[in-house]
Parts: structure tokens; C-alpha cells; sequence
């Protein structure tokens, strides 16, 4: 669940504007979501810390994921 998470280091939270602070980015609703999953014996990988910090769905090598598009890194 990547975008589940919405801890902020306090020298990171610092830098950020009102609006961000709110985390509108964050899936607020992806562990109610897949709740159904723990009971199907499925393992769960659950961020902790906000996309702002670390967006998990990128790859380490910064290849990107949509061919001939610009995107974010980690």
C-alpha cells in the first residue's frame, strides 16, 4: 500500500506549505480498502511515511515508468 503512509519528518514537514501538510496525495482509504486482504492470509507491505519523503512506486534506478515521459524521482 504506497501511498497509505503519512508520516512527516519534522525537518521536512517544516519546508512544506499549508496545503501540503493536509497530504492530498496520501490514499487515505487504501487500508480500509484492502482490509479483506490480512483475512485471506495475504501479505500486506504498508508504507509508514508519506510520499513527500520517499514515493515508493518509483524505481531505484529512476527508469521511468511511462516510456518517452518526464517523471518525478526518488
Amino acid at each position: 500500500m504506497p501511498h497509505s503512509g503519512t508520516e512527516l519528518p519534522a525537518d521536512i514537514a517544516a519546508r512544506l506549505v499549508p496545503e501540503a501538510l493536509k497530504q492530498p496525495d496520501a490514499d487515505w482509504h487504501i487500508p480500509r480498502l484492502y482490509d479483506f486482504a490480512k483475512a485471506m492470509g495475504a501479505t500486506i507491505v504498508q508504507a509508514t511515511h508519506s510520499r513527500y519523503v520517499i514515493d515508493l512506486n518509483r524505481p531505484p534506478d529512476n527508469v521511468s515508468l511511462y516510456p518517452g515521459q518526464a517523471t518525478t524521482e526518488l
